[in-house]
């Protein structure tokens, strides 16, 4: 009987690697209140500017997030 305990060492839990649980993802750290301000500035400075001056789509889903009422 000792063959046939050695696939199962390799298959203890076969729902494990299917269902098992993942690695948390990364959450980015909290932003200081300076921070958070000096980013609300730009996002204002921005689009007081033009709205086409941003250099990405993140930075437009970002000012959209921050300043929901200019949009």
């Amino acid at each position: 009987m000792p063959t046939l305990s050695l696939p199962f060492i390799f298959l203890r839990n076969p729902f494990h690697s299917l269902f098992g649980s993942k690695a948390p993802e990364p959450r980015p750290a909290p932003e200081s209140r300076s921070a958070q301000r000096h980013r609300r500035e730009f996002i204002d400075e921005m689009l007081t500017r033009s709205p086409d001056s941003f250099s990405s789509a993140y930075d437009i889903e970002a000012a959209m997030l921050l300043c929901p009422d200019r949009f």
